[in-house]
C-alpha cells in the first residue's frame, strides 16, 4: 500500500515553491547579516575584484569569497534584491533535500521512506530559517552536505572505479565548503568519518580514502588561496588566528555561550519533527543501527555536535550542517514511524504538538485582538501578529489531523505541511516598528536626500544597510569600529571617526559638502554636542540627520 502514493512525491515539490521560493523576497533586508552578505558581492560586481572581499570598501577578511562570489552572480542575473540575495540560500536547501533522498533511495528503495527524508529536510524550522535568509550557513551545509553524501557513498562502494569517482566529488565538495567558511570543512567530515569507519571496524582504511579527496579539494581551493597570498599576504594568519582559534578558544571569544547552548537549538530546530524524535530514537534502538546509513547518520549528528559545543563561539546557524543527519534518521525509520508500531507514539506527538502551537497561536490571536497590533495580514510594509497567530492556529490544527488520520500518506503529508502556512505568512508579519533590525526602509528616505558628493556617516549598526541601499563604499564610520576593524587598521585612508572629528568637521565654515550621517541610539546620547541639523529623521533606536553645505 505504501508504494502506491505517486501523488506523495508532488508534497515535497509544492512545499518548496510555496515556504522557500513564492515569497523570497517579500520579507525586508535585515541588518546586519543580510546587508553584509549583500554589499560585499555587489562591491565585488562594483569593482570587479573578486579575490579580495571588502566591505565598505575596506579589507573584509572574515570569510572566503565562494558565498560572495554565488551572491554576487545572483545580483547580476537577477539585479540587486532581496530575491536575489536569498536565491543560493534558497538552492541550497533544495540541493540537501536532494542528497538526503539520493542517500536514502539508495540504502533503502522505498519511495515513503525517502519523500519522509525529503520532507523532514524541507520543514524543520531550522533548515527553512536559514534557506530563506541570505547568510552563508546554507551553502557552507549544502557543501559538507556534498563531502559527506559523496564520501559515504564511497565508503560503501562494491568497485574501486567507483570508489574514485565519489571520491572526487567528495574532494569537490570539500574544497567548495573551504572556500565557502574555511578550515570547519576539513573537520566536520573528518569529525564523521573517523568513528564511522572505526564503527564499522573499517579504521585501517582512513589513509586510502583520504588522500584523493584531499588533493581534489586542495586543486579546488588552491587557485584563489594562491590569488590572495599574493595579493593579500597577511589574509591567512589573520583568517586562521581570528576566525578560528580565537572563536573556537579565546576567554574573549565572540558570541561566547555555554557548553549545553546547541541542545535547546538543535531541539527548537528540528520542530515539528522534534515531536517524533522519541519514538525515531526507539525504533533505531530497538534494531541495533543494523543499517550502515543510520550508523553513518548517528556519526554525522553527534560528532560534530559535540565538535561545536567544545567551541566558545556559538551562534544556532554553527549546527546546520548537522539536521541533514536528523532527516536521514526519521526517513530511514518512515515505515515504521508512520505505520502501526509507533501508533501510539505519533498519536501522542501529535498531540501535544497540536494542542501546544494552536494554544499558543490563539493567545497571538487573542493578544492582536486586544492589544496595539491590529494590522491586515497582507500588510505591506509588513508587520502584522495575525499572520503569525494565523500560521501557528493553522499548525496546531493539521498536527490534530495528522494524529487522526488512518493511511501513512496521509499522517506524512498532515505532519509535515502542517507549519508551511506560517512559513508563509512569516514574511508578513516583521514587525514595522524595528528599524535596528530592518532600516532599508529609513534608509531609502535617507537616500533621496543625497548626492554623490554628500559625505556619508555611519556607525557599526548601520554601516553594512548604508553601504547596500545608498550603493556608496566609502562611508565614514563613527564610534566603535565592530567588525570592520581591520579594514580600518589597514585602510589607506583615514576612514574611522571619533566624535570630536565630526564635530570639527560640522563646524568648520569652510565645509562645502553636505554630511549625512545615521546613528543608533549609544551615539545618538553622545551627538548632542553637535550642532543642530538641517533635517532628521527618527526612528526606534535609529537617528539620521542631514547637515547643508556651510558655503
Amino acid at each position: 500500500m505504501l508504494r502506491r502514493i505517486g501523488w506523495l512525491s508532488m508534497v515535497p515539490i509544492v512545499v518548496y515553491i510555496l515556504a522557500y521560493v513564492l515569497l523570497l523576497g517579500v520579507r525586508p533586508v535585515s541588518s546586519p547579516d543580510e546587508s553584509r552578505y549583500a554589499e560585499v558581492p555587489r562591491e565585488m560586481l562594483a569593482s570587479g575584484d573578486w579575490v579580495v572581499p571588502r566591505l565598505n570598501g575596506l579589507r573584509y577578511f572574515e570569510k572566503p569569497p565562494l558565498g560572495y562570489w554565488l551572491n554576487a552572480v545572483s545580483q547580476e542575473v537577477l539585479g540587486p534584491t532581496a530575491f536575489a540575495m536569498r536565491v543560493p540560500s534558497a538552492l541550497s536547501a533544495g540541493a540537501v533535500a536532494l542528497l538526503v533522498a539520493l542517500l536514502l533511495s539508495r540504502a533503502f528503495k522505498n519511495s515513503f521512506v525517502t519523500i519522509t527524508g525529503v520532507l523532514a529536510s524541507l520543514t524543520m524550522l531550522e533548515l527553512y530559517a536559514c534557506g530563506t535568509l541570505n547568510i552563508l550557513d546554507g551553502p557552507f551545509s549544502l557543501f559538507v552536505t556534498v563531502t559527506l553524501t559523496c564520501g559515504y557513498l564511497a565508503v560503501e562502494a562494491k568497485e574501486r572505479r567507483q570508489e574514485r569517482r565519489w571520491l572526487v566529488m567528495a574532494g569537490v565538495g570539500c574544497g567548495l565548503a573551504f572556500l565557502t567558511k574555511g578550515f570547519l570543512a576539513i573537520v566536520l567530515p573528518v569529525s564523521v568519518f573517523l568513528p564511522y569507519l572505526a564503527w564499522q571496524g573499517r579504521l585501517r582504511d582512513v589513509f586510502r580514502l583520504s588522500w584523493l579527496p584531499g588533493l581534489v579539494a586542495l586543486l579546488v581551493v588552491g587557485p584563489w588561496a594562491w590569488a590572495i597570498a599574493v595579493q593579500e599576504s597577511d589574509f591567512w594568519r589573520y583568517f586562521f588566528m581570528e576566525q578560528h582559534v580565537r572563536r573556537f578558544g579565546s576567554e574573549k571569544a565572540q558570541h561566547a555561550e555555554p557548553v549545553w547552548f546547541f541542545l535547546p537549538i538543535l531541539i527548537a530546530g528540528s520542530l515539528p519533527w522534534a515531536f517524533l524524535l522519541p519514538s525515531v530514537i526507539k525504533n533505531h534502538v530497538k534494531a541495533g543501527f543494523q543499517s550502515p546509513l543510520t550508523r553513518f547518520a548517528v556519526c554525522w549528528l553527534i560528532f560534530p555536535l559535540l565538535f561545536f559545543s567544545m567551541s566558545r563561539g556559538k551562534l544556532s546557524t554553527y549546527i546546520l550542517p548537522v539536521f541533514p543527519a536528523l532527516a536521514l534518521l526519521i526517513g530511514s525509520a518512515a515505515r515504521e514511524l508512520f505505520g502501526e508500531q509507533h501508533r501510539r507514539g505519533f498519536r501522542l506527538g501529535c498531540a501535544v504538538l497540536g494542542y501546544t502551537f494552536g494554544a499558543l497561536g490563539a493567545a497571538i490571536l487573542l493578544g492582536a485582538w486586544l492589544g496595539p497590533f491590529g494590522l491586515d495580514v497582507l500588510s505591506h510594509p509588513p508587520g502584522s501578529l495575525w499572520g503569525v497567530g494565523v500560521g501557528f492556529l493553522a499548525w496546531g490544527g493539521l498536527a490534530l489531523l495528522a494524529g487522526r488520520a488512518s493511511q501513512p500518506a496521509q499522517k506524512l503529508t498532515l505532519f509535515a505541511t502542517a507549519p508551511v502556512l506560517l512559513f508563509m505568512l512569516i514574511p508578513f508579519s516583521m514587525p514595522p516598528d524595528l528599524p535596528k533590525r530592518f532600516p532599508g526602509e529609513t534608509l531609502a528616505v535617507v537616500a533621496d536626500r543625497v548626492d554623490a558628493q554628500t559625505v556619508l556617516i555611519s556607525d557599526r549598526s548601520y554601516v553594512q544597510a548604508m553601504c547596500w541601499v545608498m550603493k556608496r563604499a566609502d562611508i565614514l564610520l563613527l564610534g566603535k569600529a565592530g567588525e570592520v576593524k581591520y579594514g580600518l587598521e589597514h585602510s589607506e585612508t583615514e576612514r574611522h571617526l571619533k566624535h570630536a572629528d565630526l564635530d570639527e568637521m560640522l563646524r568648520d565654515p569652510a565645509r562645502s559638502y553636505d554630511v549625512v550621517f545615521v546613528i543608533d541610539d549609544e551615539n545618538h546620547k553622545r551627538y548632542l554636542a553637535h550642532p543642530e541639523p538641517d533635517w532628521q529623521i527618527e526612528r526606534p533606536g535609529m537617528l539620521a540627520m542631514g547637515f547643508d553645505s556651510n558655503l
